[in-house]
């Protein structure tokens, strides 16, 4: 290449890097978070050396760590507060945002510091027996956990309880709180019985998922919840008036006022529009083609072979409809037959209807400075083929980004 075509490669190379070059963004420029806050040098010093200067001169002891709209933390600068980006209304309200932060997290560490210190001054009392109304049975393996789970709530620190045999064990310890994990698993959930005997102010189911729509399930974790309503769930079930999609939707309702967060994995923030398309006069031609040429062979097939041949038409009008190519790979030479090259694939975006109405789309995107990411599904090899030609084609004459994802 670089001995044969040396001007080729060159041109080639212009158009790459032209194509990777970023263009620059306004929004750039415009703070959006301050991180860090740093002192340029030492007090004293700093006074001594503004004081040398003349009064005209702005006095910065202070720079800022500041992360930019637009752009991720690894292009986060240090910036003088006395530059012009961080002293507008904007900045300031910044400025005002990140001391909140800071006083928040000194509060909080010092509120830290004095439970721990209160621990060290005033420990709390180890049980030296147990307390009247706990099992017999109990050695002085089973005191020694107690205490221990004592000293980690008195610390405030979490821990971790292993213990597969005896629960009668737990059940003499008061419990501030009982949480849940992964509540819908069966492995979990059959013990949901279990840990309902433990004594607890506070109760909390945890679920990675969605319920199924099971009635015992809804009522296992209705009672482990406590709510008080174990007599309104009674007549729930006792019911027959109702029904079983009555009696579920009932549960739901009532797990529902208790809910305190539903996150679907599957929800979305953005809008779905189904946009009808017309055919194209190409399209419709090769439509009906595909039918006539087919009635003759579809007429002459036995009862076996019938659904195969209805299977084959299927396809192949759906294939026209995405686009005629598809179905007659001769059809675009004979359309573009005696025509420049340049002017190829505009015909075959005007073949068909769905190509026409995306070259609409993209060029209204193109106005508005915006991304473009499409999904498609691939028929066969063929139609990736001219898929990713037509819209890697149309995509870098608009000066975009084509990125194909089957």
């Amino acid at each position: 290449m670089l001995q044969e075509a040396p001007t080729l490669l060159s041109k080639f190379k212009r158009k790459y890097y032209k194509e990777r070059a970023i263009r620059w963004k306004q929004e750039w420029t415009e703070p959006h978070r301050l991180l860090l806050k740093r002192l340029l040098m030492p007090q004293k010093l700093a006074d001594g050396l503004f004081n040398g200067l003349a009064n005209s001169f702005p006095k910065c002891y202070h720079e800022w760590f500041v992360k930019w709209k637009g752009l991720g933390y690894e292009d986060a600068t240090w910036e003088l507060e006395t530059s012009p980006v961080l002293c507008t209304p904007e900045a300031m309200t910044l400025m005002k945002d990140y001391e909140a932060r800071i006083e928040a997290k000194t509060a909080f560490d010092s509120s830290k510091a004095e439970k721990a210190l209160e621990f060290k001054t005033n420990p709390y009392d180890k049980l030296t027996t147990f307390p009247d109304g706990c099992p017999p049975g109990l050695d002085n393996d089973h005191l020694y956990a107690i205490n221990r789970l004592r000293e980690f709530w008195h610390r405030n620190q979490s821990t971790v309880l292993i213990d597969d045999q005896d629960f009668e064990t737990l059940e003499c310890i008061a419990w501030e709180a009982l949480l849940v994990d992964e509540c819908q698993n069966s492995r979990v959930s059959k013990h949901l019985k279990l840990l309902k005997r433990l004594s607890s102010s506070f109760r909390l189911l945890l679920l990675s998922g969605h319920l199924k729509d099971n009635i015992a399930e809804y009522l296992n974790l209705l009672s482990f919840l406590d709510l008080g309503t174990d007599g309104n769930l009674g007549c729930i079930m006792k019911s027959d008036s109702v029904g079983v999609i009555g009696t579920l939707a009932l549960l739901k309702e009532r797990l529902s006022q208790n809910l305190a967060y539903d996150r679907k994995r599957d929800s979305s923030k953005f809008l779905e529009y189904w946009v009808p398309v017309q055919l194209s006069n190409v399209q419709l031609e090769q439509y009906c083609a595909t039918l006539i040429s087919n009635a003759i062979p579809l007429c002459s097939c036995s009862k076996i072979d019938l659904v195969g041949a209805l299977g084959n038409i299927l396809i192949s009008t759906r294939k026209c409809c995405d686009h005629p190519y598809l179905v007659d790979e001769s059809l675009q030479s004979s359309l573009t037959r005696g025509l420049p090259v340049t002017e190829y694939l505009d015909i075959g975006v005007n073949a068909s209807g769905k190509l026409l109405v995306l070259d609409k789309i993209l060029q209204m995107i193109q106005n508005q400075g915006l991304r473009v990411l499409i999904l498609f599904q691939v028929c066969d090899i063929y139609s990736f083929r001219f898929a990713y030609s037509a819209f890697c084609s149309s995509f870098r004459s608009q000066g975009l980004q084509a990125d194909i994802i089957g």
